[in-house]
C-alpha cells in the first residue's frame, strides 16, 4: 500500500508528491513547528493503523497475554514446590517463608505430609497440567487473533489493489503483485503468530 493511500485512509488528508500539506515555508520556527506537527500527525496515522487492523483481534492477543502471564507463574511454582518439599518436609529446614510454613500447617504438618508424598506429586503434575493447558491456550488464542488481523490487513490490501489505476496494473507485473500480497503478508502473520 502507498503511504499516500494510508495517510488519506487514517485522517481523510492526502500527502502530495511526498509532502504534508500542512507544511509551509513561513520561517524556521514555523517549520520546527510544523515538523513537529507533522510528525505527531505521522505517529497517530501509524497507531490508528494498527488499531485498525487490531479490529477484532484484540480480545485474543488480550488473553493470550493473561494466558502466557499463568503460564510463567505456573512454571515459577513447580520448582518452588519441589523444593519446600525437600528442604521442609523430607528435610527438616525451616528456612521458608512464614506462609509456605502455614500452608504447610494447614494440610496436616511436615509428619503428614512426609506420610503422603504422592499428594505433593499430584499437586507437581496438576500444575504441570495447568501449565500445559494454558500454554495450548495461549498458542491457539495468538494464532486465531494473527488469522483475523491478516484476514482484514488482506481484505484492505484487496480493496486497495483493486482500486489502483490501469496503469499502475500495466507498469507491475502480476508476479510482483502476488509476490507482496502473499509473501509480505504472511512474514506479518508469522511475526504476530510466532514471535509475540
Amino acid at each position: 500500500m502507498s503511504r499516500g493511500f494510508l495517510c488519506k485512509r487514517f485522517t481523510g488528508r492526502k500527502k502530495t508528491n511526498g509532502k504534508d500539506p500542512i507544511k509551509k515555508d513561513n520561517g524556521s520556527e514555523k517549520k520546527m513547528e510544523t515538523n513537529q506537527h507533522a510528525q505527531k500527525i505521522k505517529d497517530y496515522d501509524r497507531l490508528s493503523m494498527v488499531a485498525y487492523f487490531l479490529k477484532g483481534s484484540k480480545r485474543f492477543f488480550a488473553l493470550g497475554v493473561i494466558c502466557s502471564l499463568i503460564v510463567a507463574f505456573l512454571d515459577m511454582l513447580g520448582p518452588k514446590v519441589v523444593q519446600y518439599t525437600i528442604d521442609e518436609i523430607i528435610g527438616d529446614d525451616k528456612a521458608a517463608p512464614v506462609f509456605v510454613q502455614s500452608l504447610i500447617e494447614a494440610f496436616g504438618g511436615r509428619a503428614y505430609l512426609r506420610s503422603h508424598l504422592f499428594g505433593i506429586a499430584l499437586l507437581i503434575v496438576g500444575i504441570a497440567l495447568a501449565a500445559g493447558v494454558c500454554r495450548y491456550l495461549y498458542r491457539l488464542l495468538n494464532a486465531m487473533g494473527a488469522e483475523k488481523l491478516i484476514r482484514r490487513m488482506r481484505d484492505q490490501l484487496f480493496v486497495h489493489i483493486e482500486h489502483l489505476p490501469y496503469a499502475w496494473h500495466g507498469k507491475n507485473h502480476t508476479g510482483d503483485i502476488i509476490q507482496r500480497c502473499t509473501s509480505d503478508v504472511e512474514t506479518i502473520k508469522n511475526f504476530l503468530s510466532e514471535q509475540m
